[in-house]
């Protein structure tokens, strides 16, 4: 005995022919905006971070270079200098509140590409209070503050401390010849 199996035939009408239907070629359109606003946001993402990067390198590089001047000079020389130029700074008491917008180098010749920013110094020396005398006495030693900010916003800070003790250890000028 064998069985009859009759074989099923789908038959398709002219609805149901072969291809892409309107909604599936609206999803992969959607899914391909999709997909290119993401990746135009990531290529933002990345562009904004480089350019932030590149500002704060440009920040430390501007910090760090004043404070190597300044380091360089002797702490305190016995003058006072108030409101002159860089250039007749002798030592770096000199540099209190010292700015510069757009920032120079030593010679006074702008730095390229450092449009925008300012660098500022402050000097201070620290003291001990003696509570029982309610008095202020120098301990020798100073901060050097050194900020750099890009349009009124400080985006590097560093400091550096001097004390006395350190210039009697480095050789005079005299003494190298």
């Amino acid at each position: 005995m064998s069985r009859f199996r009759p074989k099923l035939r789908v038959r398709r009408s002219r609805w149901m022919a072969p291809g892409l239907t309107l909604v599936e070629a609206t999803l992969s359109s959607v899914m391909v905006g999709l997909l290119i606003v993401a990746a135009l946001n990531a290529l933002g993402s990345a562009a904004r971070v480089r350019r932030v990067s590149a500002e704060q390198t440009l920040a430390v590089r501007l910090a760090t270079d004043m404070v190597s001047e300044i380091m360089s000079k002797p702490l305190d020389d016995g003058g006072s200098i108030v409101g002159a130029s860089r250039d007749t700074f002798t030592d770096i008491l000199d540099y209190d509140n010292w700015t510069s917008e757009p920032p120079v180098n030593e010679a006074g010749d702008a730095i390229a590409g450092a449009e925008g920013y300012e660098r500022t110094v402050r000097v201070r020396w620290i003291t001990d209070v003696d509570r029982l005398n309610d008095e202020v006495t120098r301990t020798g030693l100073v901060r050097i503050v050194v900020n750099v900010k890009r349009d009124g916003v400080v985006i590097y800070r560093t400091m550096a401390f001097r004390t006395e003790s350190w210039d009697s250890r480095l050789p005079s000028p005299e003494s190298a010849l």
